[in-house]
């Protein structure tokens, strides 16, 4: 029996139980791969040890080129088990990555996997080289007489950062040139003839293209002006309704009151720069609480040429000391870390191959909030390169929370009235980060007062009612028509969450060349929307979440899964959405109730998120492996509305995946005639259960469905429980 603390058990009874056992179950015979389903049940049928050794020998010969290689992928006949991995370490044989269906890909001589499929309680299924077609990305130009000369900037990541000088050796060898590379990452140009020969090196994972990515940032094309009949803003703080910041629907007033304003908090944010790069000389709502340094190709300082950066810091933390504390960021009193990726020589955000490189840093200097406002409108909906970064360095880093934004990727092209799915950028695709979407905000005058219909693009973007008619920041309960929807590709529900996006009023950088972006309030402020806008406001919601669980509740240091899932949790389910009851043919914006493609599991609502007398909390470090439970006992005293929600900081998954899911949990509520209710998601990192429950004994289990790749074996996880 585990104890709990007071903090942990709030105001209803708790127990809790651990158990570990192992449920043998057939595993699959597939390899569900971007590049295709890959068969390997040509062994399945082998019933005996013997005959499976003989079968599984005949698929794997040891030729004179598998002798060479060092790569295979392993499939097993069960689910894959701490046993499993423990047995390949005893080998010596390294376990990389994770590849449904139940399979390993291992660094390995063919010798010694051969020995393993020789073992009579081996449970190997298959065991395959690791194929080059696999390594290379759906987005790849294919080669053809008219790319194969055509040069092509290529990412390209590697099982090991001992390959790095060899592989950069065959690139220049092949007329390539190095852009960049550090440990596991090269970036390069190089013709696309050569792109599939350097998938045959064997110390290659993965070759993408060189993602581009961009500020998430509403942009509106010159000539989009407000109509003649709005009134000019005047600049001195007496027309403001209190809503321009975004603050104010997402409650912070509340939580400010309480205390929690950030103190203790430092959040990094990694954008196109700060102010004019002189921490020591910066605007004034944020002087005297940042630090910055510059990540841009070619950049000597971290100063903000465009303004976008300076407004991200704003909302993440202005003080509001310009306006008289009229206009103020979600955490005011937190500090910040800015980190600069505006590169002068292209003209754009640029990222370091190794994201790491520049997480790192800010990791070290105490961030456990990390805001990032950009991302790549390449590939949509894909897990690549930079969401399995994200996704390995938050695994890496428990106690780190990236947010990232979901883009402004939304377009209702095929003219239904509703918008698109499957339009979410990488790294906003990533399983572990908090992908924001953008809501509306509520403001009348200033900065783009124009419905769609009156923008150029909206006869291309967005044609159709009720989407044409739409103003652009007039209902609280709609969600941006330029918001990117979900799902991703293999079918998870991102955004994760929503936050005001439209008309949003914050720093305005005082570098010569910023840009006015959706119109100037005056000389330190300025109007702006898009994804970009919501993102700050939600990382500076989960700063004071953090200081809230660390001097309430007295978790010295949560992980970033219960900040996560605490927002997650308390958030606002917006459905229907601004348009009503209409039906799908209609318009209608949200079809179900949250979660949802459109609006995650709702809009961020952060009194609700610190209001959580009568919530349990479990940060559980140590967590379940394949087949294990750990139960606890739930006692509503009177009947009410149960809100059960579960999430995890999954192991990366590889971009050659056709599912990003690695480690599997389920949550599962047992009533008390025994009747289980189980979501049973095969897909997300993130579970929910909402339901009636009437006073009586019920079981919350927590089970581990499938861990091929946890900590020792088992995976932990955040568990947030509400009777209502």
């Amino acid at each position: 029996m585990r104890t709990l603390s007071r903090m942990q058990v709030g105001a209803m009874a708790l127990a809790v139980t651990a158990l570990w056992t192992a449920v043998p179950v057939e595993a699959g015979n597939v390899l569900r791969l971007k590049h295709g389903t890959v068969r390997t049940d040509l062994v399945s049928s082998a019933k005996s040890s013997q005959a499976r050794t003989q079968a599984s020998t005949k698929l794997f010969r040891i030729s004179s080129a598998t002798q060479r290689k060092r790569y295979f992928v392993i499939q097993y006949r069960t689910r894959v088990a701490l046993r499993h991995q423990m047995r390949l370490k005893t080998l010596g044989v390294r376990s990389l990555r994770y590849l449904p269906d139940d399979a390993l890909v291992v660094e390995a001589s063919a010798t010694t996997l051969q020995s393993l499929l020789a073992e009579t309680n081996s449970d190997v299924r298959a065991v395959l080289p690791y194929d080059a077609a696999w390594k290379l990305s759906p987005d790849l130009e294919p080669a053809s007489v008219f790319t194969a000369r055509a040069p092509q900037n290529v990412l390209i990541r590697l099982f090991d950062a001992r390959h790095l000088a060899q592989v950069i050796r065959d690139i220049q060898s092949r007329g390539g040139e190095l852009l960049a590379s550090r440990d596991r990452s090269i970036a390069a140009k190089i013709a696309g003839a050569q792109v599939a020969a350097l998938s045959s090196l064997e110390g290659v994972e993965w070759i993408q293209a060189f993602p581009k990515v961009e500020s998430s940032v509403f942009r509106l094309n010159a000539g989009e002006e407000p109509p003649a009949n709005v009134p000019a803003v005047r600049g001195d703080y007496t027309d403001l309704s209190g809503y321009e910041s975004g603050t104010k629907l997402m409650n912070f007033s509340e939580v400010w009151a309480r205390g929690f304003r950030g103190q203790g908090q430092k959040i990094g944010f990694a954008d196109t720069g700060l102010d004019k790069g002189d921490v020591n000389d910066l605007h004034m709502d944020l002087s005297g609480r940042a630090t910055g340094e510059a990540f841009g190709w070619f950049a000597s300082s971290g100063e903000d040429p465009v303004g976008h950066g300076t407004h991200v810091a704003g909302s993440i933390a202005g003080s509001g000391a310009a306006s008289g504390g009229r206009i103020i960021g979600a955490a005011p009193e937190a500090t910040l870390m800015a980190q600069g990726m505006w590169s002068p020589f292209i003209g754009n955000l640029t990222v370091p191959p190794k994201f790491a490189a520049m997480l790192e840093p800010a990791y070290n200097e105490g961030v456990r909030v990390h805001s990032n406002s950009w991302g790549s409108p390449q590939n949509l909906g894909a897990y690549e390169a930079m969401a399995a970064q994200a996704d390995e360095f938050m695994f890496d880093h428990p106690d780190l929370l990236l947010v990232f934004s979901a883009g402004n990727n939304g377009v209702d092209a095929d003219k239904d009235g509703r918008i698109d799915g499957v339009t979410i950028g990488s790294p906003g695709t990533a399983k572990n980060v908090l992908t924001v979407g953008s809501s509306e905000n509520v403001v009348s005058s200033g900065g783009i007062q124009a419905k769609i219909g009156q923008l150029a693009a909206a006869q291309k973007l967005w044609p159709k009612e009720p989407i044409f008619s739409d103003g652009l920041s007039d209902n609280a309960n709609g969600i941006a028509a330029f918001s990117s929807r979900g799902p991703t590709q293999d079918g998870r529900v991102k955004p994760d969450l929503v936050a005001p996006g439209t008309n949003i009023l914050s720093l305005r950088s005082h570098h010569p060349d910023s840009e006015d972006m959706w119109g100037a309030y005056n000389q330190d402020y300025v109007f702006s929307g898009g994804t970009s806008m919501s993102t700050p406001l939600v990382a500076g919601a989960a700063a004071l979440v953090r200081q809230y669980l660390t001097q309430v509740r007295g978790l010295w240091n949560p992980s970033a899964a219960l900040i996560k899932n605490i927002l997650m949790h308390t958030a606002v389910d917006l459905f229907p959405g601004q348009f009503g009851h209409v039906g799908q043919s209609a318009g209608q914006e949200l079809l179900t109730r949250r979660p949802n493609v459109d609006e995650g599991w709702g809009r961020v609502d952060v009194a609700r998120a610190i209001r959580l007398e009568r919530t349990i909390l479990i940060d559980e470090s140590i967590g379940v492996e394949s087949g294990g439970e750990m139960k606890y006992l739930l006692r509503p005293p009177t009947d009410g509305q149960a809100t059960l929600s579960l999430v995890w900081t999954d192991a990366p998954g590889s971009p050659a995946a056709a599912q990003a899911l690695v480690n599997d949990l389920d949550l599962v509520l047992v009533d008390p005639m025994g009747q289980e209710f189980t979501p049973a998601d095969r897909l997300n990192n993130s579970e929910v259960i909402e339901k009636a429950v009437r006073a009586g004994d019920y079981t919350v289990v927590v089970r581990g469905h499938n861990v091929p790749q946890g900590r020792d074996g088992k995976q932990p996880f955040a568990l947030v429980m509400t009777i209502h």
